[in-house]
């Protein structure tokens, strides 16, 4: 851990301060999921998930 330490204050100091962090420093609650676009059934309609196309 503490190698993992110097490496994001090097990182920080090179391109500035919070540039790395750790997932968990980042979250907050000032953002809202887009309610509009979800389905009635999200949670139990397998046909109404996204779906996405792999090339």
């Amino acid at each position: 851990m503490k190698d993992l330490s110097e490496v994001m204050d090097c990182l920080n100091g090179k391109f500035g301060r919070d540039t790395v962090v750790f997932a968990a420093q980042k979250t907050s609650h000032d953002w809202q999921p887009k309610f509009e676009r979800r389905s009635p059934n999200f949670t139990t309609d397998w046909r109404d998930m996204p779906k996405i196309q792999l090339d």
